[in-house]
């Protein structure tokens, strides 16, 4: 086992954020001796503890929440999507209040040092469009039709998220015939034909010309 300090450790990951687990596997230490190790840390001000068994360096610039995403339970079976996807690609104004992802695993809030993540599940055969956002490996964001397919997805289950949607702006390069195709993966009809109904309501409604007060 390694007698090197957990820090030299973190410098060896070079990625700020980082799990207890990371230190774990490429210093040979047992779990609980690096956690004791980033106890010991976060006492001097070094580290910080974001959620259960993820941590980050302190430094002069302010923690991404994003950046904490791969690092979440269901790690990379994780995508950001809905409401919060929408803001980054610049179609809706209103910044969400929590940061909505797309998971395999069961829907659930994750509360951390620094966002709140919502987790909503998508069953595997709606698992795709979403890619690493602008190709940094930070984290995974759908792109901006299936944003919007997932919004329809999820308000067409039991809990009905996302049955409201703030004024959207659909950009120019918004590839409608994609979109409509992704539908018919969704295999519940029922489930499909909501979906469909909603984006075609939506399409026909950003065609409508503006007319003047």
């Amino acid at each position: 086992m390694s007698r090197e300090p957990v820090i030299k450790f973190i410098k060896k990951l070079g990625s700020r954020v980082f799990t207890t687990r990371d230190i774990a596997a490429i210093s040979g230490k047992s779990v609980s001796t690096v956690v004791q190790g980033l106890k010991h840390l976060q006492q001097q001000g070094v580290v910080v503890k974001l959620y259960r068994g993820i941590w980050a360096e302190r430094g002069k610039e302010p923690i991404s929440p994003l950046s904490l995403l791969p690092s979440l339970p269901g790690g990379h079976r994780t995508y950001v999507s809905f409401t919060t996807a929408l803001h980054i690609h610049g179609m809706i104004e209103q910044i969400p209040r929590d940061i909505t992802c797309a998971t395999l695993a069961h829907s659930r809030l994750i509360r951390s040092a620094v966002a709140v993540f919502s987790l909503h599940t998508i069953s595997p055969d709606f698992f795709f469009g979403f890619d690493w956002y602008k190709q940094t490996g930070e984290f995974l964001i759908a792109s901006p039709e299936k944003a919007i397919l997932d919004c329809f997805y999820c308000a067409g289950r039991k809990n009905r998220n996302f049955g409201y949607l703030p004024e959207l702006s659909i950009p120019d390069k918004f590839d409608i015939n994609k979109a409509r195709s992704w539908t018919e993966r969704i295999h519940d009809s029922r489930l499909r034909k909501h979906v469909q109904n909603r984006f075609d309501g939506l399409i026909l409604a950003t065609r409508q010309p503006h007319r003047p007060d």
